[in-house]
């Protein structure tokens, strides 16, 4: 159940404060609601998976848990008592999130060290949320490795990365890991008229049909959008449908963006690597939005090939974005991958 928790963005506003008011992810929910509620439950987690689906949210909730002074019968944190509240204000001494692309370092992890080694000023535990923890260099994951080995009583360390593959194995294996997925467009649906109903806004199902292509599956997203939207028809009473359906279509930019390395790459002219990664580097999308747009165009250029031999350059290249990106891989394999894409289309 979607509930409005404090003033402000409707990412905050409607920020999942306990596990029932989480939409989606619901096997992995499921899980940690019943692990925690066992004694001597794992210390050291792995939040991986798709951004903007509630990683961090969760991470949050978890120690809301750990420290509530009133936790209820189904395992949900109170949400009033003072631990709880100072949790959701971001201000609760004994839980410290950290962003790793920023704090990566030996010394950044050494810190923690010191600090796990005392009691909790406030609450009953500690907790560390490592926001892109796979941004953490390797001397410092090695360091955070020994900390994992015998940690203390009452300290909990939860890992959040949308690249897992970079984390070393041996600190991976040390976490209870979780993958988290892109929402399904029914639990986008019943998140957005939900919120709808609270912010006295009732989209058509045209609305609501492009509110869900335009979130790409992620809440975070979705709320985005939807506030956007809202704001439209506060600034604008007279606001249509068209009004509505322009600016939710503005949000598909992204798209075009992409759509445009795909012309290049399948273009009959003879272009120029140059042109192409220039093309590439302008998107503001990431890598697996990226990858899932140049899958969609190479399928449908599959089944669309009027000639073999351009059904077997369109097989050729959607090979290179059927699967995710492998954990195996460097970063920059998209990069190799869409050159060789334009090796096949400039052979």
């Amino acid at each position: 159940m979607v509930l409005k928790r404090k003033n402000g963005d409707l990412c905050t506003a409607y920020r999942p404060q306990t596990f029932s008011e989480m939409i989606g992810q619901t096997s992995i929910v499921k899980s940690i609601r019943q692990s925690l509620s066992i004694e001597g439950h794992a210390q050291c987690y792995l939040f991986s998976g798709e951004s903007g689906c509630g990683k961090t949210t969760l991470a949050r909730i978890v120690g809301m848990a750990l420290n509530c002074t009133d936790l209820n019968s189904s395992g949900d944190p109170c949400c009033v008592c003072d631990s709880c509240k100072n949790i959701a204000n971001k201000n609760h001494m004994d839980l410290n999130e950290i962003n790793a692309s920023s704090n990566n370092s030996i010394n950044d992890i050494r810190r923690i060290e010191q600090e796990i080694k005392t009691r909790p000023m406030f609450g009953k535990v500690k907790m560390y949320i490592l926001d892109e923890a796979h941004r953490l260099t390797t001397e410092a994951q090695n360091a955070l490795l020994k900390d994992t080995e015998d940690m203390p009583k009452g300290v909990y360390i939860i890992l959040c990365s949308t690249e897992p593959n970079k984390i070393i194995h041996t600190l991976r294996n040390r976490c209870e890991s979780y993958n988290f997925k892109l929402l399904s467009a029914k639990e986008i649906e019943k998140l957005i008229e939900t919120v709808g109903v609270f912010e006295n806004y009732y989209p058509s199902r045209k609305e609501l049909l492009a509110l869900i292509e335009a979130s790409e599956r992620r809440p975070r997203n979705a709320l985005r959008v939807l506030q956007q939207v809202i704001n439209l028809r506060n600034d604008s009473p007279g606001v249509t449908e068209e009004d509505v359906l322009e600016l939710i279509g503005s949000h598909s930019e992204e798209d075009k963006d992409i759509i445009d390395l795909c012309r290049l790459l399948t273009s009959k002219n003879h272009i120029s690597w140059n042109l192409t990664i220039s093309t590439y580097k302008k998107i503001n999308a990431d890598k697996e939005a990226i990858r899932v747009v140049l899958g969609n165009w190479f399928r449908a250029l599959l089944e669309k090939s009027p000639s073999e031999d351009d059904a077997l350059k369109a097989a050729a290249t959607l090979s290179l974005f059927v699967d995710t990106l492998p954990p195996v891989r460097p970063e920059n394999k998209l990069v190799l991958d869409i050159f060789k894409a334009h090796r096949i289309y400039n052979s």
